[in-house]
């Protein structure tokens, strides 16, 4: 009697799915549910929209797509019940993928992907009969026991009659298993007694974007999944030949001009046409560290750094690897290193605040992690008190990393064999947990202490001609009539340039009330800024989302707009500044305090105006240029050599 309900429900879904279909889209839905008197729910019509982009596609031929990993392989079965490999039935086509199951009932799941296939698929229509001979779509149903060949072949004539669009399924879960574990896909269920499912099926949104030679080229989520996107790299694919010589061409014309790109050597950044904070290095080959004993050693300046004594190698090795993996976020592709950029002072100089999942923008800068580990407080809001447990937080946010619970991440690593293996040397057999993930991501970042800088060699060191006279004359500024050390603090015996307190300068205030003390200054190029009007300002730029500080983490209106005190130690390696990076440089910040910053209610007694003359301003930049540690290239050669993407 099961299997006959069963079969009716389905016919119940195909049914309403024809006569109610419009071109919006009417999807399928769930409709296994039962009303008070035990008959079935009359089925809901879901409309899935998708959200206006905030970019436009790039044209195509202008761009190549890289290589990602290799298809997935796997038992699948058509119409028919006959069997195929997977691989078979993508070799010498351009296909898109997806994952789907009939009965899914949210608009912006298994609906919204088959709608913009429909979209894709329209414009498909639109090529000429040879180019649609090495196109294909196969939506491939999660639900092997519900969704049966002959429920997935009518479902998919209601979508399209091309016999280039195929819905697909699989004989049981066993067999979806296998598919799901090649693409990642990771799904949760509830299932009864039996093992038969009952509730929806929880799963992460993706189409994949699969070549002629069976490589992954694009995965497509939800803030991607654009028509127009997914058209444009299909041609691209279609025409790569072309736009691999057109790539030729302009890697040629960059050699022919002595440029570079990042990774290879930085002559480029010499070039008086282009201004650049990040560290020049001749070759981004790195040099593996064999031993961080160099690591352990007090660095003149610096508290003594005793946890870092208790940490192995392995554990330093194991966090700098997941540091570099891009396999740590929801859709592999964001890194830790994405937004702290070895080097770039292991920040962000080309962004005031970076890109995360998705291309969704963070409110805040991303903060330099050198000397992390002497941090009392972590995060612009000090919201954190350990470095173990702040890793969690980037991991976990929505538009950063986006893992949707510790528990994905942990299982996550579990599936991956090196991080299994890597887990158990370092940490006594123990496999990945929540624990041991955080003190390995701690145990690398110990390393990044950075201290016997010019200013500690003549200030804790007794050498005189460690630093200029005029940058001794800027510390005099600096410890007094610039009131900087009253939060950039400096003790006898060493010195981190912060309180660990949170202030309001204003700057927090003026973003949320519209002020901007910076007459709209508009990065256009590393280091290049150019003023434009508040109208321009706002037709190029998203609606900006209010950040409210340290009185978010209290919800004490006392708190609003204050934020943590940075370090100043290697300020020179690590612009943009502030909480959200809206100043360029150091001159612009000094300028920034010289005029008491921005006025308010609850802003920090200690903020006001200084009063500074030209002469002082530029000593007291003097200054700070000579808080550059001196294993800066060390601590980048180091990073350098960690491979950076899947292993």
């Amino acid at each position: 009697m099961f299997f006959k309900i069963r079969s009716l429900s389905q016919k119940i879904i195909i049914f309403f799915l024809t006569v109610f279909f419009q071109p919006c889209l009417i999807t399928a839905h769930k409709n296994h549910n039962k009303d008070e008197t035990g008959k079935l729910e009359k089925p809901k019509i879901l409309y899935p929209t998708l959200e206006n982009s905030d970019f436009l596609p790039p044209k195509v031929g202008t761009y190549n797509l890289p290589k990602i990993k290799r298809a997935g392989n796997g038992s699948i079965i058509d119409r028919n019940e006959r069997s195929h490999n997977l691989s078979d039935l993508l070799k010498d086509k351009v296909t898109l993928l997806s994952f789907i199951y009939t009965t899914c009932s949210d608009q912006q799941g298994c609906p919204l992907a088959t709608s913009v296939l429909k979209q894709v698929a329209s414009k498909i229509n639109e090529f000429d009969f040879e180019t649609k001979k090495y196109l294909q779509i196969i939506s491939l149903s999660f639900d092997p026991e519900r969704d049966t060949p002959q429920v997935m072949d009518a479902y998919g004539k209601i979508f399209s009659k091309n016999n280039y669009w195929r819905f697909l399924t699989t004989k049981n879960r066993k067999e979806l298993k296998i598919i799901l574990n090649n693409y990642d896909q990771s799904i949760l269920q509830e299932t009864n007694e039996n093992g038969d499912r009952i509730g929806s099926i929880s799963h992460i949104l993706r189409i994949f974007l699969i070549d002629k030679e069976l490589n992954i080229r694009n995965i497509y989520s939800v803030s991607f999944m654009k028509p127009e996107m997914i058209t444009n790299d299909i041609i691209t694919l279609l025409n790569e030949k072309k736009s691999r010589n057109l790539f030729s061409k302009i890697k040629k014309t960059f050699k022919n001009n002595s440029l570079h790109g990042a990774g290879d050597k930085k002559k480029g950044y010499e070039d008086p046409s282009y201004k650049t904070f990040s560290k020049s290095l001749e070759s981004r080959k790195g040099r593996h560290s064999k031993s961080y004993e160099e690591f352990k050693h007090n660095n003149l300046g610096l508290p003594e750094q005793g946890e870092i004594n208790s940490v192995t190698d392995l554990q330093i090795n194991l966090g700098k690897k997941l540091f570099f993996d891009r396999r740590i976020s929801l859709n592999d592709t964001i890194s830790c290193a994405i937004c702290h950029i070895p080097e770039q002072g292991f920040t962000s100089h080309e962004l005031a605040t970076p890109v995360g999942f998705e291309g969704r923008s963070l409110r805040r800068n991303a903060p330099t992690l050198y000397n992390v580990s002497f941090n009392k407080l972590f995060f612009h809001d000090g919201r954190e008190y350990s470095l173990d447990n702040q890793v969690w937080s980037p991991l976990l946010k929505s538009n950063e990393m986006a893992n949707p619970s510790i528990g994905y991440v942990i299982k996550k690593l579990k599936k991956l064999d090196d991080y299994n293996i890597l887990f158990q040397k370092a940490y006594n057999g123990e496999e990945p947990n929540v624990s041991n993930i955080g003190h390995a991501f701690a145990s690398y970042l110990k390393t990044l202490a950075s201290g016997n800088s010019p200013f500690d060699q003549w200030f804790y060191g007794k050498e005189e001609n460690a630093i200029t006279n005029k940058a001794k004359s800027g510390f005099k500024i600096f410890t007094g009539k610039g009131l900087c050390s009253t939060c950039h603090t400096i003790d006898h015996n060493h010195a981190l340039f912060t309180d660990h307190k949170l202030h309001n300068t204003g700057l927090g205030f003026a973003r949320s009330m519209g002020i901007d003390p910076f007459k709209n200054k508009l990065q256009v190029a590393p280091g290049v800024f150019i003023t434009v009007s508040q109208n321009l300002f706002d037709s190029l730029s998203r609606e900006s989302v209010n950040d409210l500080g340290f009185y978010e983490v209290t919800q004490n209106p006392q708190d609003r707009w204050k934020y943590k005190t940075p370090t100043l130690r290697n300020i020179t390696l690590t612009p943009p500044y502030m909480h959200d990076g809206s100043i360029g440089d150091l001159k612009n910040v000094i300028e920034f305090y010289d005029k008491g910053g921005i006025q308010n209610e609850n802003i920090d007694p200690l903020i006001r105006p200084l009063g500074l003359s030209k002469n002082e301003k530029d000593n007291l930049l003097e200054f700070l240029k000579t808080l550059e540690g001196d294993n800066i290239e060390n601590l980048i050669s180091d990073a350098f050599s960690q491979s950076i993407g899947d292993r």
